[in-house]
């Protein structure tokens, strides 16, 4: 939309035109079920998400974003949330019609969003919480039976391009998405056991590039380097949602790893790996994490950048303030993560 003007009521004429061709395609679509009807509703209803989280993420950066919108302004994870009940009744109408690209660029943000704030999934209809959003595929937790993946060579070990990292890492990172919103309900065992088992997967986990990527190229090395950051990044993220005591030996390791990728990159294309580690990292690995956003933001300007900058930097000083009553403790940044305003920092 504002590709072809830079003027916003342009944009909106051309939003409100989409929304009301939309709304026409979703109610005569009842009376027919073609594949390439649903393909195209997703894929302009995923548009118009993308756009939403646009706009609002570029509000919000110039603002004050508490004081500009309200829960019910958010528009961009009700389309989300559309998408969701598009690939539903693809899944029951007409199984294996599905897009791989549709599908995994609905998942990263529906993945990721709940990352930034997983309580917005209470609000939609009831059962629908308590499972995984990967469920939407087939019904069932594991996508190795999904009927709508096996169409094509995308698998869960292999590296998918939209999302930096495999279908299986998103996958964990949505199970510990899940781990946080029932973190007060679950018992302690329980909890535990799966932070075992979502650790265990993470650890054995191999990622693999895509046949149609030059093995040994320069580009697959690129591909695999951001995969394993994302990996790294889920480890990391467990850690904190249910931390044990040996996370003490581990967590430097891991740290110093993504560090080492980090380095190796020109620049940095995935901010939630990034900010993750940021996070994470003791105070004499700072300026290396700055130099990797600085470069993130000179050659992509995201307009996301700003606002994760501020944040983990608010994080750093939240720690350097309690490393002088408390040596050793470490804050707990998911508290700076989750806000009040549904805004989709991570996407």
């Amino acid at each position: 939309m504002m590709h072809y003007s830079n003027s916003i009521a342009d944009a909106m004429s051309f939003k409100l035109k989409a929304v009301r061709n939309l709304s026409i395609s979703l109610a005569s679509s009842t009376r027919s079920k073609r594949a390439s009807t649903n393909q195209v509703q997703l894929a302009a209803v995923m548009m118009l998400c993308v756009y939403d989280v646009r706009m609002t993420r570029n509000w919000a950066t110039v603002t004050n974003a508490s004081q500009v919108f309200d829960r019910e302004e958010h528009n961009w994870h009700i389309h989300l949330n559309g998408a969701k009940e598009i690939i539903r009744r693809q899944c029951t109408d007409t199984p294996g019609s599905s897009s791989d690209f549709l599908l995994t660029w609905w998942l990263y943000h529906d993945v990721l969003a709940a990352f930034n704030h997983p309580s917005w999934r209470l609000n939609e209809s009831p059962g629908s919480v308590s499972t995984s959003a990967l469920c939407a595929f087939s019904g069932s937790k594991f996508l190795v039976s999904a009927p709508v993946l096996t169409s094509t060579l995308l698998t869960l070990v292999q590296i998918v391009g939209s999302l930096g990292c495999s279908v299986e890492v998103l996958e964990i990172i949505d199970e510990i998405n899940m781990m946080r919103l029932h973190s007060a309900q679950d018992c302690l065992s329980t909890s535990t056991l799966q932070r075992c088992d979502l650790a265990m997967k993470l650890y054995n986990l191999r990622q693999l590039v895509a046949p149609i990527e030059c093995s040994g190229s320069l580009r697959s090395h690129r591909i695999l380097a951001i995969a394993e950051l994302y990996r790294l990044a889920a480890l990391l993220y467990l850690q904190r949602v249910h931390s044990i005591a040996e996370d003490d030996f581990t967590r430097p390791v891991y740290v110093q790893q993504a560090l080492g990728i980090l380095k190796s990159l020109d620049v940095a294309t995935s901010p939630w790996p990034v900010f993750i580690i940021a996070c994470e990292v003791d105070e004499q690995d700072r300026v290396s994490i700055l130099h990797t956003v600085d470069r993130m933001d000179s050659v992509r300007s995201i307009g996301n950048i700003k606002v994760l900058r501020d944040i983990f930097k608010g994080i750093w000083k939240q720690q350097d303030l309690r490393s002088i009553g408390k040596a050793g403790q470490r804050v707990d940044w998911l508290r700076f993560v989750e806000c009040d305003v549904l805004v989709p920092w991570f996407i």
